[in-house]
């Protein structure tokens, strides 16, 4: 992984349904919300929406509920340090799913 920077607002389109590829430059998209996301740039390429591992994906974008903590835990040396709980631990409720007892036993 090169860089996770947080990215957003998106348009509406770039976000509903399913994962999106951006045909200029072949990024990845997953995403609940247009707010705010982080975009993970990669090393090398990464296979994604081809089964067959044809087309590759230079960068991801994801949206999850601290978008800032995310890109801290994973680029820690242009952000603020942050924690991976903190950052994803919404990610359900965001995405409409309930949260359980059995997801606290679970860390």
């Amino acid at each position: 992984m090169i860089s996770a920077t947080v990215t957003g607002p998106c348009s509406w389109p770039k976000v509903i349904g399913p994962a999106h590829l951006s045909l200029p430059d072949r990024g990845l998209t997953f995403a609940t919300n247009p707010e705010r996301g982080v975009c993970i740039t990669f090393d090398a390429p990464v296979p994604g929406l081809d089964p067959f591992g044809a087309l590759r994906h230079p960068d991801l974008t994801v949206t999850v509920e601290r978008p800032a903590e995310l890109a801290d835990l994973l680029d820690p040396s242009g952000h603020d340090e942050g924690s991976l709980e903190g950052a994803v631990s919404g990610l359900g409720e965001a995405a409409g799913g309930e949260r359980s007892e059995h997801d606290d036993d679970q860390r």
